[in-house]
Parts: structure tokens; C-alpha cells; sequence
């Protein structure tokens, strides 16, 4: 993990040269806690599988407050456990989530944990939700909605798009499409979902050489106001596959998405109505030789930052947000 100055040069005042690694646990994803830093991950090959969730001060050590060495792990019940996502709720609650495999079956999985590191005995089964979500597939990246609400997004064995959502309690939210979940017959593979200021729900992926964005409404049907019934369907330049993994939503409501395409670091911008961003690049898209882009977020001025790797090296590229 990896900490910059707003100039883009690492910040020696984080474990004293920027950089912290996490050992004993592949990191899989990170997320801010109240200025505090969130490392997600899983245990490495060799150890027993399990969810891991370190938490880090703002000088970049290793907070003991939480789980009592600053380490949290977590076994699942799977025979492999791989984390996708770490998040905090309106409550400070963490959740880590990623999928497991038991008996050949993929399942989503969720641990949620107090902001003292325990796990919160008042979410699912002691703190755990293990859902047999999609028939197929991989599950693992969630959003959190205004009402801590959660939302989980996977593809099925045809490759559409699927939602769940939980209630708070972890339990399944039956007010939610058919009694919890939404298939749709998108084509492509759902890699990551948001959710905007109105709670409407944003799911992304690829299908083949396209991007794939699809808004849903509340109850979980496909707003129709948005795009074409619904989603959206953009192909990035290029001729040799799109791979989508990540979204994120500015203060606009413009709908920012990465990944790699014709083997470039991509990303793309639409509008909140689900058109392509021309004031965004070259047509909507921007892209740089080499690498792929696999985490995004929006900052506070509206300026997408997008992360991944470029020429074998850790690579940060904040774009202008006007």
C-alpha cells in the first residue's frame, strides 16, 4: 500500500517512505476509516484461507486498538476465500467481502466487523453472510447504500448481470426485485457496483470488447431514463478486448468507469443520463500505453484518480474534473 501528496509524490510522513506491506495476506483492496487506512485481503498460499482486514494509522502503523494487534482474520467456512472489497458503513462499521468456494460453489461472502475489530454478532450469522448468489460465477463487490443497506453485484452462468441486496441485519431485503435479487439479460460480466445520492444502483462490467453500465432504480429495475432501457454499451478504442473493474460516481452524478482495453490503461466518463462524456478525453475516453487500471475513485473536486499498474510499476493517474 502506497500513500501520495496531492502533488503525486509519496508521502514520507506515512511509515516513513509512503509504502506499507501488509505481510502474511495478499491485499486485495483498501478504504478510508475516519483518516485511519483499511487493508483487505486474504491469507496467502500455504496458510488455512480466511478474509483479512488490517487497519493502519494516519502515520501509516499498525493500529493496536483494533483486534487488539491491528489484524483481524476471518475463516469463512470456505476451502478458498478471496477478498473483492472493504467498506465502511454511516456507523463505522467495517465490512470486508469477496467470494469463497465450498464444494465447488462459488458463494458471496460478507464479514462485518465493530470499529474495535470484533465481529458485529448483530450481522448475519455472528457476523458473517455466506449466500449461495450467483448459480455461477464470481460475487464479492458490494456497494453500501444511505440506509446501510447492501448491495451485491455477480454474473450468472449466461453471463448477465445479477444483484443482491441485504438489509442491515444481513439478512435478504425481499422488497428487493424477486424476493432480494435482480437477474437482468444484460450480457457481460458484472465487476463492480455504486450506488448515487438517490440510492439508484450502478452496475459495471465487459463483454467482450465493450464497456457495460446499467443504472437500476431502489426497488431494482433497470431505470429506463438512463441510457438505452436502462444501460449503456460503449466500446473503448482499440481492437483486442475490454475488461471493466472498476466504477465510481462523481459529485455530478457522472458515472466514471477503468480497466484495460487493447492492452492500455483505460478510463471513461458518461453523463448522469447515460451518454458518453465527449468533454472527457478524446471522445469519452482516455487512455496510456501499457498496464491496466483496476481501482477508481472521485475526489472532492470532482477529478477522477484511477489505480493500477504501468510498465511493471504501481501506477496513480488523477485526470482534470471539469
Amino acid at each position: 500500500m502506497v500513500r501520495y501528496t496531492p502533488r503525486g509524490h509519496p508521502d514520507h510522513s506515512f511509515s516513513r517512505d509512503g509504502k506499507v506491506i501488509g505481510k502474511g495476506f495478499a491485499a486485495e483492496a483498501v478504504a478510508m476509516d475516519s483518516g485511519r487506512v483499511l487493508m483487505a485481503g486474504d491469507t496467502v498460499f500455504g496458510r488455512p484461507s480466511a478474509f483479512v482486514v488490517a487497519r493502519y494509522r494516519p502515520d501509516g502503523h499498525r493500529d493496536r486498538s483494533f483486534s487488539r494487534d491491528g489484524m483481524a482474520i476471518t475463516n469463512m467456512g470456505g476451502n478458498f476465500e478471496d477478498v473483492h472489497a472493504v467498506a465502511v458503513d454511516s456507523e463505522g462499521r467495517i465490512l470486508v467481502a469477496g467470494y469463497i468456494v465450498v464444494k465447488q460453489q462459488g458463494k458471496l461472502a460478507i464479514a462485518r466487523y465493530r470499529p474495535n475489530g470484533r465481529l458485529d454478532k448483530s450481522f448475519g450469522n455472528g457476523g458473517k453472510v455466506v449466500r449461495s448468489f450467483p448459480a455461477f460465477g464470481v460475487a464479492g463487490q458490494v456497494a453500501i447504500d444511505s440506509r446501510n443497506r447492501i448491495v451485491a453485484a455477480a454474473s450468472d452462468s449466461h453471463y448477465h448481470f445479477e444483484l443482491m441486496r441485504l438489509r442491515q441485519s444481513g439478512s435478504v431485503d425481499t422488497s428487493f426485485g424477486d424476493h432480494g435479487t435482480v437477474v437482468t439479460s444484460i450480457d457481460g460480466a458484472a465487476s463492480d457496483v455504486v450506488t448515487d445520492r438517490r440510492d439508484r444502483i450502478v452496475a459495471a462490467g465487459s463483454h467482450f470488447s465493450d464497456f457495460v453500465v446499467a443504472r437500476f432504480r431502489t426497488g431494482g429495475s433497470l431505470d429506463r431514463t438512463f441510457g438505452t432501457h436502462g444501460k449503456l454499451v460503449t466500446s473503448p478504442p482499440g481492437d483486442r478486448g475490454a475488461l471493466l473493474y472498476a466504477a465510481a460516481i462523481g459529485r455530478r452524478g457522472r458515472i466514471v468507469v477503468a480497466g484495460r482495453s487493447d492492452g492500455r490503461f483505460t478510463v471513461a466518463r458518461y453523463t448522469s443520463r447515460g451518454t458518453v462524456d465527449d468533454s472527457f478525453g478524446h471522445g469519452g475516453f482516455t487512455q496510456k500505453p501499457g498496464g491496466g487500471a483496476y481501482a477508481l475513485t472521485v475526489d472532492s473536486d470532482d477529478r477522477p484518480v484511477a489505480a493500477g499498474f504501468h510498465d511493471n510499476q504501481f501506477a496513480v493517474v488523477r485526470y482534470e474534473g471539469r
